[in-house]
């Protein structure tokens, strides 16, 4: 926590990972445990990635990244307001563990923002770091994805293929140029094995 003891910081940290892979692991999490590591874990290291380039404060970063999908990890029906939610949840926790108010404030205005990219210029650092490193994570991890589409959601085939492909053009579109260029390459193979419409 900015301007606390690193170690104090670091056990924080440590304590969000726990609980959240413990919620991943439980047989009511409708994403599958794989969701931790092919979509908690890359989005946090694609924030912290992100946070130096943006001056983000990577302490909240990084519990904002842990905590971004908590929601729908514990309650799938909470899905189109999961945001929010989490923001929420996050919000009574980080009390819980005693974070400084401006630090559950900024962590839990990340969350609340991280269902669309978010431009440097309309948002906080953390916020664009999050918003930008969960669309990142789906470009790098389509299989996963797909799973998360046919499986998990039963999408039919054509409506899984539009989320993916609104994923590889107008989200990855919507990302500032320099993050772009850091997931370019997955992007253009996921637009490669597309199949026409």
């Amino acid at each position: 926590m900015t301007g606390t003891d690193p170690s104090l910081c670091h056990h924080a940290l440590t304590e969000i990972r726990a609980r959240v892979r413990e919620e991943c692991s439980r047989a009511a999490n409708r994403f599958g445990s794989a969701f931790f590591d092919q979509h908690l874990e890359v989005v946090v290291s694609y924030a912290l990635r992100l946070a130096p380039t943006f001056r983000a404060d990577p302490v909240q970063v990084e519990a904002a990244a842990w905590l971004h999908d908590l929601s729908a990890v514990q309650d799938f029906t909470t899905l189109p307001v999961h945001a929010e939610e989490s923001a929420r949840i996050a919000g009574a926790l980080l009390a819980e563990w005693g974070w400084p108010r401006p630090m559950i404030e900024g962590t839990t205005a990340a969350i609340a923002a991280h269902s669309a990219p978010v431009a440097p210029s309309q948002g906080t650092p953390e916020q664009v770091c999050l918003s930008c490193a969960d669309v990142m994570s789906h470009l790098a991890r389509p299989f996963y994805w797909c799973f998360y589409l046919y499986q998990v959601r039963g999408f039919p085939f054509r409506e899984g293929l539009a989320w993916l492909r609104q994923r590889a053009g107008s989200a990855f579109e919507a990302l500032p140029p320099a993050v772009r260029e850091l997931v370019a390459q997955e992007n253009a193979a996921i637009a490669r094995l597309m199949p026409g419409d």
